[in-house]
């Protein structure tokens, strides 16, 4: 959805080739750059937490079937 309705257009506008390998470069550079900042930043806060972090993933695990679940059936009973 992004790249037809904002990063098709900003893409189509750019003059030159630099341009046009600037926006999709620094896109997914800024998208990699923040999931990786987001994984030192977790990884450095587990080792320090003191919680049980097996128990926290088994209930985000639960947590995340179960909103796949309730999503399936709306999607089977919709009209």
């Amino acid at each position: 959805m992004f790249w037809l309705t904002v990063g098709g257009p900003i893409m189509g506008s750019a003059r030159t080739p630099g341009e046009l390998a600037a926006f999709p470069l620094g896109f997914f550079l800024g998208i990699v750059g923040t999931q990786a900042g987001l994984v030192l930043a977790v990884h450095r806060a587990a080792s320090v937490a003191s919680v049980r972090w097996g128990t926290l993933r088994r209930a985000s695990g639960a947590l995340l079937l179960a909103a796949g679940g309730y999503l399936a059936v709306s999607a089977v009973r919709a009209p």
